[in-house]
């Protein structure tokens, strides 16, 4: 007989309590201000919720496929979810509520592709600064709010057919620019984001800033700072 095809199982991977205490060093969920969980394969993070002072969380380049949990993180001020897989840019809706966020990085998840994406996330959120590490201008604050309609996705929007993963749709939308163009655009903003980990390990090592030189933290793919308490 032909032999079998060994069947890949995906296991979940989620966040404890357990990993943010001994990461950040806090004695309590409560002390939580910070945390940097870049890379981490995970997709579930419902511990979060049990955060209510954390400011600043990374989790770009995981397998998140929803915001819902960061609805209850009311002092998020910098959120980073590059490279995630956020499909429906409807779970932006989910951050509505938090008054205080002032950065959020949504780029390279598969929601970033669908039309007018930048307008709507600015529209849906009118506190935010910076959105994929560039700053939300005057004309763009104007425009989300003039016309608000146009931008903001309609409640519950059903899909007629399921959404495909950004490996597979990102060459279609990408036919406008050239391939060179779109690949040294990845390859510098990975190239930052290693960076800017780089330097924070090393700022919290108390070797000082890389090359002298502090990192903007508002563009920053992840956050610098203490990565524990207060």
């Amino acid at each position: 007989g032909h032999a079998r095809t060994p069947r890949v199982v995906c296991t979940m991977v989620r966040l404890t309590e357990k990993l943010v205490l001994e990461k950040t060093k806090c004695t309590s969920l409560f002390g939580v201000r910070n945390i940097n969980l870049w890379g981490s394969s995970l997709d579930d993070v419902e511990v979060v919720q049990r955060m209510p002072n954390l400011e600043s969380l990374s989790l770009s380049v995981n397998r998140l496929a929803s915001l819902r949990v960061f609805a209850r993180c009311p002092n998020l001020v910098d959120l980073h979810l590059r490279k995630n897989d956020i499909a429906d840019l409807d779970e932006v809706r989910f951050l509505v509520g938090l008054d205080r966020l002032r950065t959020l990085w949504l780029c390279d998840n598969p929601c970033a592709l669908e039309p007018n994406y930048r307008m709507r996330v600015i529209a849906m959120l009118p506190s935010l600064l910076v959105l994929d590490g560039d700053e939300v201008t005057l004309d763009e604050r104007r425009a989300a709010e003039t016309a608000p309609d146009v931008f903001l996705p309609s409640p519950g929007a059903a899909r007629s057919s399921p959404e495909p993963s950004p490996g597979s749709t990102r060459g279609d939308h990408d036919d406008a620019r050239s391939e060179r163009t779109v690949n040294a655009d990845r390859a510098v903003r990975d190239a930052n984001a290693r960076s800017y980990e780089l330097a924070a390990s090393r700022q919290l090592a108390g070797l000082g800033p890389i090359g002298g030189h502090h990192v903007p933290s508002q563009r920053a793919d992840m956050p610098l700072g203490n990565l524990g308490g207060a």
